[in-house]
């Protein structure tokens, strides 16, 4: 409801600002969103993630979108890496290279249940073995939404501050871990894909 609530005040919003001349303008705008919707979310729920969350599904469904991505496509660098920063930032306080095995471990079993589950998701769909194969290493890692829920979690009370960086960085060795072994199965995959 309160979602449903701000998205139409922030469409009605874009359309005031879309008379106006000034890319800049409908940049804060879209600035502004996010930060309305964070900060609703930390008032209502105790934590900014899930509100910024919001703001971007908001975002992707105004009647903007187009505009949307063109006005902050300039800035997706510089966010994505503010973005991972901050996730690498969080990883030093409590993390002890003697975890290292551990998230290592984890890590390998996420994408190797991942890859062998998405691997049967696609031969189920009529792809061949290899296709299958493949297709479901190249999406195996944990992925980038694991960093939100994770963060969100810390930021509600249910991890402790040991746990949320044992988690981040399991998630982020295994956003790794495709793209190593990617290069090694590729060629000869591709050969025999065709």
């Amino acid at each position: 409801m309160l979602l449903g609530a701000y998205y139409l005040v922030s469409e009605k919003a874009f359309h005031m600002v879309t008379y106006e001349r000034y890319p800049e303008i409908f940049t804060a705008a879209c600035i502004l969103v996010v930060i309305g919707a964070s900060y609703i979310s930390k008032l209502a729920f105790g934590t900014s993630s899930i509100g910024a969350l919001a703001s971007g599904i908001i975002l992707a469904q105004s009647s903007f979108v187009g505009r949307i991505q063109s006005h902050l496509m300039p800035f997706k660098g510089l966010l994505l890496g503010l973005f991972f920063m901050s996730i690498g930032m969080g990883l030093g306080q409590n993390l002890d290279l003697e975890v290292l095995p551990r998230v290592l471990t984890f890590a390998v079993i996420i994408v190797l249940l991942k890859s062998v589950i998405a691997s049967m998701c696609f031969y189920l769909t009529g792809r061949s073995v290899l296709q299958s194969f493949y297709g479901g290493t190249i999406i195996s890692q944990a992925g980038e939404f694991g960093f939100i829920i994770v963060i969100a979690a810390k930021e509600m009370g249910t991890f402790t501050s040991t746990a949320s960086e044992f988690a981040l960085a399991t998630i982020a060795v295994s956003l790794v871990i495709p793209p190593v072994i990617l290069p090694l199965l590729s060629p000869r995959l591709r050969r025999r894909i065709g």
